[in-house]
């Protein structure tokens, strides 16, 4: 059984606390091998606002560390393909103090290459390893679906 489904469950029928402390007992007893992340996290509002409990779902959100909010909100406006959304909201969050990892670079990374802005994808490769961040197979699974959608077939 999943951890979203199980969530799911305990949210429908339990308190928030009782489903806030399932999530630890999963991270921290249960999955013990397997380290949570946005996903986990995701599995995890999607039951509160699944179950209309979006008081709830806000406290979570919360309770998440900045760079994992961050990262969620970025990908949100990924999937709109909104690349100015996506640079406004990030330039915001930098001069908030935000200190990106590996995952925010390949979420900006991947709404460029999917909006058909293959160079600007690579210019943030750039900027990746100038500030000692190793490439994850996403990211280069992202750079080959971007190179086949560029219109610019000489720069792909």
């Amino acid at each position: 059984m999943s951890v979203s489904i199980m969530l799911s469950k305990i949210a429908k029928f339990q308190s928030y606390e009782d489903t806030f402390a399932a999530f630890e007992n999963m991270e921290n007893k249960i999955f013990v091998r397997r380290k949570f992340g946005t996903e986990e996290f995701n599995a995890l509002l999607r039951a509160f606002c699944t179950q209309r409990q979006m008081k709830e779902a806000r406290s979570v959100f919360l309770k998440m560390p900045l760079t994992k909010r961050v990262n969620m909100l970025l990908l949100g406006f990924k999937e709109s393909r909104d690349t100015t959304a996506v640079e406004l909201f990030y330039h915001e969050m930098i001069s908030r103090g935000f200190k990106q990892n590996i995952v925010t670079y390949n979420i900006k990374i991947d709404v460029y290459c999917k909006t058909g802005c293959f160079g600007g994808g690579l210019r943030l490769f750039e900027e990746m390893e100038r500030s000692n961040l190793s490439p994850m197979l996403g990211t280069i699974t992202t750079f080959i679906h971007g190179a086949g959608i560029a219109p610019n077939p000489i720069m792909a």
